[in-house]
């Protein structure tokens, strides 16, 4: 599928709280690409080829393949476009568990539902998208920390915007 049709389809499938608040953004290069998103203009997650280097809140994160494949973004967004949402949720491939954090179909209840029953730490790809949907509706952010160091990748959030 077309990278411009992709994203447009996606951000279709944002809920109304990230509508104006969360975009997708895509750059070719010479050398490969990269490929991110952004909450309110900051960028939350980036993965970027060649060298498949993954970055939450520019924090480069554990660049391991996933059944020999890359974690790729727009493979991501477009299985999770593709698919139920449980399957999406379900996924062994901890971005499309994340993205599919992002659709609308996933509501503010199955939200509160993950939050309540996450007893361990959250991959970093899905706490950071988790933490945007809490912040986007009000609530205080999952703690967003790299599963591989240990290091805490968020230590506040902005207010959310006020509409004028």
């Amino acid at each position: 599928m077309q990278w411009s049709k992709l994203r447009s389809i996606f951000l279709e499938n944002l809920p109304p709280e990230l509508e104006s608040r969360v975009d997708v953004h895509s750059a070719a290069y010479r050398s490969g690409g990269r490929t991110w998103i952004s909450f309110d203009g900051d960028e939350i997650v980036c993965v970027q080829a060649p060298g498949f280097t993954r970055q939450v809140f520019r924090h480069s994160t554990c660049a391991d393949l996933h059944n020999g494949q890359t974690l790729e973004l727009g493979d991501a967004i477009f299985t999770v476009l593709h698919s139920s949402i449980d399957e999406s949720l379900d996924s062994d491939n901890p971005l499309v568990q994340a993205v599919a954090l992002l659709d609308k179909r996933c509501g503010k209840r199955r939200i509160e539902m993950i939050t309540t029953q996450q007893s361990e730490a959250l991959p970093s790809f899905k706490a950071a998208f988790l933490a945007s949907r809490l912040v986007a509706n009000g609530k205080p952010p999952v703690p967003v920390v790299c599963e591989h160091c240990g290091n805490t990748l968020v230590h506040e959030w902005r207010e959310p915007r006020r509409e004028s």
